[in-house]
């Protein structure tokens, strides 16, 4: 199953141990375009992924931070 993005927002940042660095929202966001979806992810800082960001935000209003959760 595809997990949703209705709690994406309260797991990020997060550390990746594998890549022994923290993993932004934004980041996360990125690669998903370009490698889950095979597209041109928005550039740091543009419109398009601060909209991103802010819808995947919006998902997540009223849940709990659950730093070190999964999707769901």
């Amino acid at each position: 199953a595809i997990p949703s993005l209705s709690n994406a927002a309260t797991i990020f940042p997060r550390f990746n141990a594998k890549r022994n660095k923290v993993i932004t929202l934004e980041h996360q966001i990125r690669h998903c375009i370009a490698g889950g979806l095979e597209g041109k992810p928005p550039a740091y800082g543009s419109e398009q992924l601060t909209q991103l960001v802010s819808y995947v935000t919006s998902l997540a209003q009223g849940k709990p931070l659950d730093m070190g959760g999964k999707p769901q």
